[in-house]
Formats: C-alpha cells, sequence, structure tokens
C-alpha cells in the first residue's frame, strides 16, 4: 500500500543498506577502516540516507504538506 511518491524506493534504499551491512560482516574483508569494511561503511550509509529521506516523508505528510 503506497502511501506516497518513492516510498518503494525509500523502503529499497534501507532494507538494502541494512542487508549489505549484516551480510558483509560476514564475510572475509580485504578493506577495513578501522572497526568497520569498507562495504559495510556503503551498506550503514544507504541505510542512514534511505532512513533520513524516510522520516523528512513520514513528517511531512504527516503535518500535511504535500510531498513532490
Amino acid at each position: 500500500n503506497k502511501r506516497y511518491e518513492g516510498e518503494v524506493a525509500v523502503r529499497y534504499l534501507i532494507m538494502y543498506g541494512l542487508g549489505r551491512f549484516l551480510i558483509d560482516g560476514m564475510r572475509v574483508n580485504l578493506v577495513d577502516l578501522g572497526w568497520i569494511s569498507l562495504h559495510q561503511a556503503a551498506g550503514l550509509g544507504l541505510f542512514i540516507i534511505g532512513l533520513s529521506t524516510w522520516l523528512v516523508m513520514y513528517f511531512k505528510k504527516k503535518n500535511g504538506k504535500k510531498i513532490r
């Protein structure tokens, strides 16, 4: 049940980022950035971008503003 334009894309970004972060944590990584691998950082970044976009869209809709 789509509530606004772009909701499917935002949900995909959230789920893909979270899945990539978790799965890449189990892999043998060649490039580490300290406590996190490069691929986990990419997954975490996608998750954060998706979640923040979803929150903005949610609160705009809740306040009655039109989402473009």
